[in-house]
């Protein structure tokens, strides 16, 4: 997600973990909100943003194009953090070790089971066989960052 503040003249991004996009992040003076967990950038720094997004995340904020995916786990699913992503969408997630998973915007547990697991020595998201996801407004520029290694999925 990507948002735009002319108040303070900042760009802010709330994407997924990923190092590469840390690093080009920093070359253009972004800086990490822990706050609010997002990446700052000025907003002189727009078009440099739109394109390390694209680039890391397969989203285009320029691109409105949705779609709706559904997608239904092959088998057992154990996820290390604290929420699922697909492309640039949180499907799922957790705030702490008692907390309910809970679901993203626009996403809809069709069927199945997603369970909070976390603690030191297991994974956080517990996704049973033939849990579906259906996921409303996906971007279409993203659908190319989906991986599919544990999921079937379909798009309309």
């Amino acid at each position: 997600m990507i948002t735009t503040c002319n108040e303070t003249q900042t760009i802010s991004t709330s994407f997924p973990y990923d190092a590469d996009f840390i690093s080009d992040a920093k070359c253009i003076s972004g800086r990490w909100n822990p706050e609010d967990k997002t990446w700052v950038f000025p907003l002189s720094q727009r078009d440099a943003v739109y394109g390390l997004v694209k680039e890391h995340y397969g989203y285009d904020p320029e691109d409105a194009a949705t779609v709706t995916v559904t997608a239904t786990a092959r088998e057992f699913i154990g996820h290390s953090n604290r929420a699922l992503f697909f492309g640039a969408r949180k499907i799922c997630f957790v705030y702490g070790n008692r907390d309910d998973v809970k679901v993203g915007n626009g996403v809809k547990l069709v069927a199945g089971d997603i369970r909070n697991s976390c603690s030191r020595k297991r994974d956080c998201l517990g996704i049973d066989a033939g849990t579906t996801f259906r996921v409303i407004g996906f971007r279409k520029s993203a659908l190319n960052k989906i991986d599919s290694s544990d999921w079937d999925v379909s798009v309309a």
